[in-house]
């Protein structure tokens, strides 16, 4: 069962308005005497103490901002005295960033994982390279030519020299 969306329009004083409306600040703090839920829609309308007077009692300058709550601490709980909350709250229609946080994180461990290969790749490059440079030096040490060479490795590798087969090191 789906409940029903709650909007809840709220009094802010001008300095808090301001920072949600510029998207600076990301929670409300309020006396939860409304019940507040996950889900629901708060209406932000800005409210200006100063000009509010027994001669003329507005306060409201006209401005508002929807958010959602996108997570709720009660009352009672991180030390929170039991009467009030702590939301945190997104612009209405804004998307929940929260998947794109996760797919960030997983994509940064790939990269990291991508490092850590590409880092044994080199090593082995780097032993490669030294064990060709060895047998280089062999190479010229008994005074073969690459040609002969290539025709003793031919030989290794089809298994015609007696006693000798595939799978020595060459």
């Amino acid at each position: 069962m789906t409940r029903t969306e709650r909007i809840h329009r709220l009094k802010t004083w001008p300095e808090p308005f301001q920072a949600v409306f510029d998207g600076r600040k990301r929670y409300e703090i309020r006396r939860d005497d409304r019940g507040f839920m996950v889900g629901d829609i708060l209406d932000l309308a800005e409210w200006d103490p100063a000009s509010f007077t027994s001669l003329l009692p507005v306060g409201f300058t006209g401005r508002s901002v929807r958010v959602r709550v996108a997570y709720l601490t009660p009352g009672g709980a991180w030390g929170l005295p039991a009467n009030m909350c702590v939301m945190s709250i997104v612009r209405d229609g804004e998307p929940d960033c929260e998947p794109l946080r996760v797919e960030v994180r997983r994509l940064n461990q790939l990269l990291v994982d991508q490092q850590a290969v590409a880092e044994r790749i080199e090593r082995r490059l780097a032993h490669v390279e030294a064990a060709r440079n060895e047998a280089c030096e062999m190479l010229l040490k008994a005074d073969l030519t690459v040609s002969e060479y290539e025709i003793a490795h031919q030989l290794l590798e089809v298994g015609s020299v007696p006693g000798i087969g595939k799978g020595v090191p060459s």
